[in-house]
């Protein structure tokens, strides 16, 4: 009888734990613009936003960028209809012959705290840009990670997503264990540890239904609690910042104003930077490091050097789009027929290349108008991208003033691979095909990647000849032409009559040939 008992209990505490996990959890759901969804629990409003309790805390979504909110009772409303449901109702007004029904007396509870919102108050009728700088001064001065969160909540509503990464990057130097900025970047809490989603799942731990990335049979370690710190020491963005060349510079403080600007000159460059004396002459030896790996990989060009190049290095990216005139989302620029290149110090983008990565990828760029001249509608857009790409790649130290060509970064081979298997990926000829102005980030994979195996990848001599003989085909015409500004063509066919010509191939055979060395690259995964 006892055993029957027993067997009962055990068997109704696992018909508990069953319905547990299998009940669904019920939530708001909140459709936003720009195709994202918001789910938790609806807690607060304004005439600004809407608040929302989420597992990653409180989070103010703006009424203009909701589409659509579904309760958790599967009620569709939008954004006016919960606002009308959400508005005060009217008091009652007193009935003067009704006596007051004595109720005792309770505790009041605490009012609670309106959590302030970065974007209250914003004049919407400025361009989308003012506004960004406007939001990026509050969240400068409030100072805190929550700050910046809600910045890059922002900025992703508006399609600004270089913005959106850059203020995610901020919060977590302030915060490394701020929930909804690793949330935002793709990290989920496996294993006592951040990791990117794609990793933890890598290594066998899988999400349960109550949120928790856990591996069988493992006990799940605490998150560590959110803190306000400068910089981060140990998160796994140190990691990829290592590879992409950890240099003491990006440590520096805040730097001075331009009108007090660092000038160093060496025999090709004249580098301003308003950052510190030291990271204007780090920068000046990287940049003659890279001049010097340029001179040797086109050494068969015999170029003549010309004018030195004014390289000027900002002190962050806001002061960069703004002093430099250039729109959110790029990260450099090299102004051809004016040796001029302007850039800024720190991180960028989402596999955060640092200011050595935008130099050596420009500074290419300024190589090659030493026969370009200018003329920028008469060299075919990869012929001029893809070596941009192999130099950015590079291994640089900084210190030594050494730059060594690696071919192209894993993220880059790992993209590539997984498009070329998919018959997803940009074609050679479709490369050779686009002008500049068509580019995306598919077209510099393939361009940076096909270049580098044939001046050093294949291992072939004559693909390194192959590459030569066609810059010096384009130099050869653009010295006979007259004007030839404006955007960087598409190839007009050229490339592959010389391949026909030199190699007896198809372009398509030259192609498949490629291909199947970029499919066989180890990426050490």
């Amino acid at each position: 009888m006892k055993v029957k008992t027993l067997s009962f209990t055990f068997l109704f505490l696992l018909f508990l734990v069953v319905l547990f996990f299998i009940s669904p959890v019920f939530a708001d759901t909140i459709l936003r613009k720009d195709g994202r969804e918001v789910k938790g629990k609806i807690v607060g409003s304004n005439d600004q936003w809407l608040l929302v309790k989420t597992k990653y805390g409180e989070v103010p979504i703006d009424w203009s960028l909701i589409v659509k909110i579904i309760r958790d009772n599967g009620e569709e409303l939008t954004p006016e209809e919960l606002k009308a449901k959400m508005a005060p109702k009217p008091e009652k007004e007193p009935d003067p012959e009704e006596k007051p029904e004595e109720k005792p007396e309770e505790k009041k509870k605490p009012p609670v705290r309106k959590k302030p919102t970065l974007t209250a108050g914003i004049d919407k009728n400025k361009s989308p840009r003012e506004q960004y700088r406007e939001l990026l001064d509050r969240a400068d001065k409030i100072g805190d990670a929550d700050a910046f969160v809600e910045l890059a909540d922002w900025c992703l509503g508006m399609k600004m997503e270089s913005e959106a990464n850059l203020a995610l990057q901020r919060a977590l130097e302030l915060d490394p264990n701020h929930e909804g900025a690793r949330e935002m970047t793709g990290f989920v809490w496996a294993g006592g540890e951040w990791m990117l989603e794609e990793d933890a799942r890598d290594v066998g731990y899988v999400c349960g239904k109550d949120g928790v990335w856990r591996k069988t049979g493992e006990k799940v370690k605490p998150k560590p609690r959110e803190k306000r710190v400068k910089r981060p020491e140990d998160t796994p963005e140190e990691e990829v910042r290592k590879k992409r060349g950890k240099h003491e510079i990006f440590r520096s403080g805040k730097g001075v104003p331009w009108s007090h600007r660092f000038t160093e000159n060496s025999a090709h460059y004249t580098v301003n930077c308003n950052v510190s004396r030291r990271a204007a002459q780090v920068y000046m030896r990287v940049l003659e490091a890279l001049y010097k790996e340029y001179s040797k990989t086109l050494s068969a060009l015999n170029l003549t050097f010309r004018e030195s190049c004014v390289v000027n290095i900002h002190r962050s990216y806001e002061e960069f789009l703004e002093t430099a005139d250039i729109k959110p989302g790029m990260s450099a620029r090299y102004e051809y027929g004016r040796d001029r290149l302007t850039t800024f110090h720190g991180w960028f983008g989402k596999e955060s290349y640092t200011t050595f990565y935008m130099l050596a990828h420009e500074a290419t760029h300024h190589f090659q108008d030493l026969f370009i001249k200018g003329k920028t509608g008469a060299f075919p857009a990869w012929a001029i991208e893809g070596l941009a790409v192999v130099f950015g790649s590079a291994d640089i130290d900084a210190d030594k003033g050494k730059v060594v060509l690696v071919g192209l970064t894993d993220g880059r081979i790992k993209r590539l691979q997984n498009a070329i298997k998919k018959g997803k990926h940009a074609t050679l000829n479709r490369v050779l095909r686009t002008p500049k102005s068509g580019w995306i980030s598919a077209h510099y994979d393939t361009a940076g990647a096909f270049t580098w195996w044939l001046i050093s990848g294949s291992k072939d001599k004559k693909y390194k000849k192959l590459y030569e003989k066609y810059l010096l085909q384009l130099i050869e015409a653009a010295d006979k032409s007259k004007g030839q500004g404006g955007d960087f063509p598409a190839d007009d066919g050229s490339f592959a009559l010389l391949v026909a010509d030199s190699l007896k191939k198809t372009l398509d055979e030259l192609e498949e040939e490629w291909e199947k060395y970029v499919l066989g690259l180890d990426t050490g995964e």
